[in-house]
């Protein structure tokens, strides 16, 4: 069996050059029909401070000192992390109608986590397709959260209030004023997407011509 060298390498190459050429600008061409039609995602960061209040132990003695947010960073993550708790104001927010698909969509599309060592303020970031489309899904997330939040913290308070515990700190969330928009989309990328267009249109050339190698070799 002849062993390949390094000559043969680059005779192959020559002999193949046309070839190779073709399979590349193919693969260019698949590469920029797909930018073409490939939407822009677009990524927004917003911040919300989560409600505060005091901790109670478990024999109902008030800790003054001992601030606790309510919910908890993790209980408020969990809203965005399952799908049966994606509200439908918060699909219409997000230009998405009421399905379980766009639920899932909606879930992959969100994070969120805290935003400092406190866990008192949480950073959603939101990829959706179009910057306006992107921008009001995080506005209405963020809003959505601090009205679901301030609604559990106000059952906590009314909770202990009930039980003759007075004084507890009543701080509700709120959306900081503070967005943050990519300046141009952060998908597709294009250049990784040309080069793989031509890298792959290179790859087939080779394809095709060991098949033709091992028909020939079967005949």
């Amino acid at each position: 069996m002849h062993e390949i060298t390094f000559s043969d390498v680059l005779t192959y190459l020559k002999i193949k050059r046309a070839q190779f050429i073709l399979f590349a600008l193919f693969g260019l061409l698949v590469s920029i029909l797909y930018l073409l039609n490939a939407a822009p995602i677009y990524e927004v960061v917003t911040y919300w401070n989560l409600p505060q209040s005091n901790k109670v132990s478990s024999d109902g003695v008030l800790q003054k000192n001992q601030v606790i947010t309510v919910p908890s960073s993790f209980d408020a993550r969990r809203v965005v992390l399952n799908p049966a708790s994606i509200t439908a104001s918060m699909l219409a927010g997000c230009t998405l109608d009421d399905s379980n698909a766009n639920r899932k969509l909606l879930v992959n599309a969100v994070s969120m986590v805290d935003a400092d060592a406190d866990g008192k303020t949480m950073l959603i970031r939101v990829r959706l397709e179009g910057k306006q489309n992107a921008k009001q899904c995080a506005s209405t997330l963020a809003a959505e959260m601090v009205s679901l939040s301030n609604a559990i913290k106000d059952r906590y308070v009314a909770h202990y209030q009930e039980k003759n515990i007075q004084g507890l700190l009543n701080e509700s969330g709120f959306v900081r004023p503070t967005m943050l928009v990519s300046d141009g989309p952060i998908a597709p990328r294009k250049k990784l997407i040309l080069i793989a267009g031509l890298l792959i249109g290179l790859l087939l050339s080779v394809l095709v011509d060991w098949i033709r190698f091992l028909f020939k070799q079967k005949t």
